[in-house]
């Protein structure tokens, strides 16, 4: 009976690595608001078999100074509008910033993986141990599409594609926010 247990319990812990490696990962899962970060959105599969084609990353209020990182073989644009960037003194800017990065032109077959990585800086007007989340879109070969659009709700069962998000924490001692 116990080894039974035992069996079963592992089957349960493989079946929800499984699940969790299904989805778009965030590295780092947490990320201090008034420092610039490099933030990986880690892509583990593609649609169904298909290849993964296009990224289409929507970048949420709050996060600025957006950066993405080259990826080879891949090509990258960027969509910009004006948005209210709150300084540090209390006062408030309107810059140009990004509001879409798109990553096409590539292929990342089904069995691989890889991460697609961006820098920048949450505001700090944005509250500490919130969650920001990156509405994606993963475009593969044949049409395929995962919509990674559905944010998580706190109770409620988890969503088949989730947004990816991080929490946002306190500035750290060692950050210079520029």
């Amino acid at each position: 009976m116990k080894k039974s247990l035992i069996l079963a319990t592992t089957a349960l812990a493989c079946l929800a690595t499984s699940a969790a490696q299904a989805h778009i990962g965030v590295t780092p899962a947490e990320v201090p608001s008034g420092q610039t970060t490099l933030i990986g959105f880690g892509i583990g599969h593609g649609c169904g078999e298909a290849a993964t084609t296009a990224i289409r990353m929507q970048i949420p209020e709050g996060v600025i100074s957006v950066q993405p990182v080259a990826k080879p073989g891949w090509d990258i644009a960027l969509t910009t509008s004006a948005y209210a960037n709150p300084q540090m003194n209390g006062d408030t800017v309107v810059t140009a910033g990004v509001t879409m990065i798109e990553w096409t032109g590539g292929n990342l077959p089904n069995a691989f993986y890889d991460q697609f990585w961006i820098r920048a800086r949450v505001a700090t007007n944005v509250e500490h141990d919130t969650m920001i989340y990156f509405p994606i879109v993963q475009e593969c070969e044949g049409g395929g599409v995962n919509r990674w659009i559905t944010v998580p709700v706190e109770g409620q069962p988890e969503p088949e594609e989730p947004t990816p998000g991080f929490m946002v924490t306190e500035p750290g001692e060692a950050g210079h926010g520029h």
